[in-house]
């Protein structure tokens, strides 16, 4: 297993394919994780923040002036 961190946002993932909807549907779905499985490779992420999310708010309302 392979972990990075890149700004306070902590991505795993499991290097080995062969993940499948089955085996994504039998971990654990609680409100503090997100799971994909993309070609075969499974990837866990943390929920972002609620700073994080008002952040993004704002930058998007600023945009769209």
């Amino acid at each position: 297993m392979v972990a990075t961190q890149a700004s306070s946002e902590i991505l795993l993932r499991l290097v080995t394919a062969g993940w499948t909807a089955e085996d994504w549907e039998r971990l654990p779905h609680d409100a503090g994780s997100r799971y994909e499985i993309i070609a075969g490779v499974l990837y866990m992420r943390t929920v972002p923040s609620a700073r994080h999310q008002r952040i993004i708010r704002q930058i998007v309302r600023a945009l769209f002036q």
